[in-house]
C-alpha cells in the first residue's frame, strides 16, 4: 500500500505517479540582484520546463546587471517582461544569455538588452540549435567580435522576431545586430516581421547578415544602418525572402548600400530610397553566382561610386525584375540605375525608369560581356 514501486526490467526501483512530476510554474522576480533569492538567474535556474518568468511591479522601472557572466538556458521558457521601457537587462559588457537544446523553446517578451558584449559571436543572446521567439523587445548597444552584435543563431535553430527594435549594435564582421549561421551546412531560419534595425553597423552587413540558412523579412524597416564592406544593411549567402519592407539611408564603404546577395533573395513590394556604396550597387550589389528575383519594389535616390546606382550585378549573378520602379538614381561611372558586370544577366519587365544619371549608361550599362534584356518597360 501507499506508494506505486514498480520494477522495470532492471534492480532499481522506480517511485512515480504519487508525487509526479515538478510541475511549471509562475515564478516572479522580486529584485535586480545579479544572483541569488528573488534574482532573474536564480528563477531561470529553478524554474521547471515550461514555467513562465515574470517581473515583481515593486520593482519597476528597473535594470538588472549581470556581473557574472551570461545566464543559460537549456530548457522551455516563456520570459514575459513589463515591456520594453520598465525592464533592462545589461549584459555589463558580457553576453547576457546562452540558449541551447534542440527541443528548447524559450519566448522572451517587453524586455531591453543592452551593453552585452562576447569576442566571439552574439553580443546578447546566442542561439544554439533551440527555438528563440523575441516579441516586443528593445536590443540596444550590443557588440560581438565576430557574428551577430546583438543575436546570433547557430547550430541550426530557429529564431522569430516581431515588434522589436535593434539599434547601435555593432559586430567585428558579419552581422552587425542579427547573424545566421557558423557554419556550412547550418539550416537554421531567422523570421523578422514589424521590426525596425536603425544605426547598427558591421563590418559586414550592417544590421543582418545570413551565413547559412534562410531569413524571412517582412513588414520592416532598416535605417542608417552601415557596414565598411559589403550590404549596408543586410547581406546574403544562403536565402532571403524580404517583403513590404523599406530599405532607407543605409551605406557601404564597397559593394551594395542596402543590401548585397551572393546567395538566393526574394524581393517583393520593397523600397530602397537614399541609399549609398562606396563602389558598386547603391541599393543592391548582387556578387559572385548570387540569384535575384525583384518584383513590386521601388528604388529612388540612391546613388553608387562606382557602377550601378541602384543595383549592380557583378560576376556571373542573375537578377530578374518585373512591375518595379526606378528614379533618380545615380552612378558616378556606369549604369545611373543599373549596372550588369562581367558575364551576369539582368531581365527587365513591366518597370518603369525616370530621371537615373550617370556619366555612362544613365539608365543601365552593360559592362565586360554580360547580357541586359528589356521588356515592355517605359524609360524616360
Amino acid at each position: 500500500m501507499g506508494l506505486n514501486v514498480i520494477n522495470r526490467e532492471s534492480s532499481s526501483t522506480v517511485i512515480e505517479d504519487v508525487l509526479g512530476p515538478i510541475q511549471a510554474a509562475t515564478i516572479t522576480v522580486t529584485n535586480t540582484n545579479d544572483s541569488g533569492p528573488g534574482s532573474l538567474r536564480e528563477a531561470i535556474a529553478t524554474a521547471a520546463a515550461g514555467s513562465a518568468i515574470v517581473f515583481s511591479n515593486a520593482i519597476l522601472p528597473a535594470t538588472i546587471t549581470l556581473t557574472s557572466g551570461p545566464i543559460t538556458i537549456n530548457k522551455t521558457l516563456n520570459i514575459n517582461g513589463p515591456g520594453s521601457n520598465q525592464l533592462i537587462i545589461s549584459g555589463s559588457n558580457n553576453r547576457i544569455f546562452v540558449i541551447s537544446g534542440a527541443t528548447t523553446v524559450v519566448t522572451i517578451t517587453g524586455i531591453t538588452f543592452e551593453n552585452g558584449f562576447n569576442s566571439g559571436s552574439g553580443g546578447a543572446i546566442l542561439n544554439q540549435g533551440a527555438t528563440l521567439n523575441v516579441i516586443r523587445c528593445t536590443f540596444s548597444n550590443n557588440s560581438s567580435d565576430s557574428f551577430g552584435g546583438a543575436i546570433a543563431n547557430i547550430a541550426s535553430g530557429n529564431v522569430n522576431i516581431s515588434n522589436s527594435t535593434f539599434s547601435q549594435n555593432n559586430s567585428g564582421s558579419y552581422g552587425g545586430a542579427i547573424a545566421n549561421g557558423a557554419v556550412a551546412g547550418e539550416t537554421g531560419t531567422v523570421t523578422i516581421t514589424r521590426t525596425t534595425f536603425i544605426n547598427n553597423h558591421g563590418s559586414f552587413s550592417g544590421a543582418i547578415g545570413n551565413a547559412f540558412g534562410t531569413v524571412n523579412l517582412s513588414n520592416s524597416m532598416l535605417e542608417l544602418n552601415s557596414a565598411d564592406n559589403n550590404g549596408g544593411a543586410f547581406a546574403n549567402d544562403g536565402l532571403a525572402n524580404i517583403t513590404n519592407t523599406l530599405f532607407s539611408n543605409n551605406s557601404t564603404g564597397n559593394n551594395g548600400g542596402a543590401f548585397a546577395n551572393d546567395g538566393t533573395a526574394n524581393i517583393s513590394n520593397t523600397t530602397f530610397s537614399n541609399n549609398s556604396a562606396g563602389n558598386n550597387g547603391g541599393a543592391i550589389a548582387n556578387i559572385d553566382s548570387g540569384t535575384i528575383t525583384i518584383d513590386r519594389s521601388t528604388f529612388s535616390n540612391n546613388d553608387a561610386t562606382n557602377n550601378g546606382g541602384a543595383i549592380a550585378n557583378i560576376d556571373s549573378g542573375t537578377v530578374t525584375i518585373s512591375r518595379s520602379t526606378f528614379s533618380n538614381n545615380s552612378a558616378g561611372n556606369s549604369g545611373g540605375a543599373i549596372a550588369n558586370i562581367d558575364a551576369g544577366t539582368i531581365t527587365i519587365s513591366r518597370s518603369t525608369f525616370t530621371g537615373n544619371t550617370a556619366p555612362n549608361g544613365e539608365t543601365t550599362a552593360n559592362l565586360d560581356g554580360g547580357t541586359i534584356i528589356i521588356t515592355s518597360s517605359t524609360i524616360a
